[in-house]
C-alpha cells in the first residue's frame, strides 16, 4: 500500500535557483528510507515537502492517494525545538497529547502511570516523569520526542538528521530504537541523513545531488565507492 507519493516536485525559495528538481518517488506501507546527500543538497527541505510543511513550487504531494492537506509530525534534528524544556516529561506528554484530563491529579492519574511504564520500555530512564526535560541528555530527549511521536500514531515516521548531535552510544540506541518502532507497529519512515551507516536500518535509500534524486534502489544494494565519490563531491 501505498502512503506517500511525490509527484514532479520542484521547490525554490523566493526567486532564488531551484532547491529541488522534478523530484518523484513513492513510500509504501512496508518502506524504511534513508535520503542520502552532501549539506545543502535539499534533503531537509524534501523533509518537510514530504511533511507538508512546504508546499511545492511546482508538482503534487499525495498521502493515500489524495492531496496532502494537513502538515504531518515530523523531528527536527534537534529536539529542544520541539520540546517544552522548563517543563516536566509529563507536562510535554500532556501538552503533545492533549491529556488535560491529566492535569489535576498529574503523576498520580492513571494517564501518567500508564506513560511512565511506556517510557520506561522505551528507555529506562524516562520512567521519571517528574523529570525536568532540560536534566535530559541529548540522547533521551531525541528519545522522548521519538517515543511521543510514535504515540501519536502517524502516518510515516519523517525523522531530519535525528542523530546527528547524538555520542555514538546513544546514535545506535536511538537509530535501533526507531527500527523497533516502526516495525512493530507497521509505520513508513523518510531518515534524511548524511551518514552512509544510517542506510543499515533502512530497506532503501535515495541520494540526493544538487537537489536531484541519483539513486533510488533497494539497500542491500549499497552505493558503490564511485558512486560515494560522486554523491559527496563538491557540488
Amino acid at each position: 500500500m501505498t502512503v506517500l507519493t511525490l509527484q514532479n516536485v520542484f521547490f525554490r525559495y523566493n526567486k532564488n535557483a531551484p532547491v529541488l528538481n522534478d523530484i518523484s518517488f513513492t513510500i509504501s506501507q512496508e518502506d524504511r528510507i534513508a535520503c542520502i546527500g552532501h549539506n545543502g543538497c535539499g534533503k531537509s527541505t524534501l523533509l518537510r515537502i514530504a511533511a507538508g510543511v512546504l508546499r511545492p513550487t511546482k508538482g503534487k504531494v499525495l498521502l493515500h492517494g489524495k492531496p496532502q492537506t494537513q502538515p504531518l509530525l515530523y523531528c527536527s534534528q534537534d529536539a529542544k525545538q520541539d520540546l517544552f524544556l522548563d517543563m516536566t516529561i509529563l507536562e510535554n506528554a500532556i501538552l503533545w497529547e492533549g491529556a488535560f484530563s491529566a492535569v489535576r491529579k498529574g503523576a498520580h492519574s492513571r494517564y501518567a502511570q500508564e506513560l511512565s511504564e511506556y517510557l520506561r520500555e522505551v528507555h529506562p530512564p524516562l520512567r521519571n516523569i517528574q523529570r525536568r526535560v532540560d536534566a535530559l541528555s541529548g540522547g533521551e530527549k531525541q528519545l522522548l520526542l521519538l517515543a511521543l511521536l510514535m504515540r501519536r500514531r502517524p502516518h510515516i515516521f519523517l525523522l531530519d538528521e535525528y542523530t546527528s548531535a547524538l555520542d555514538p552510544a546513544f546514535k545506535k540506541i536511538v537509530s535501533e530504537k526507531v527500527e523497533l518502532f516502526t516495525k512493530k507497529y507497521s509505520i513508513p519512515s523518510l531518515i534524511i541523513t548524511h551518514n552512509l551507516h544510517d542506510t543499515r536500518y533502512a530497506n532503501r535509500f535515495i541520494a540526493l545531488k544538487r537537489g536531484s534524486i541519483i539513486l533510488n534502489r533497494s539497500s542491500s544494494t549499497p552505493p558503490t565507492p564511485e558512486e560515494v565519490a560522486d554523491l559527496y563531491s563538491q557540488p
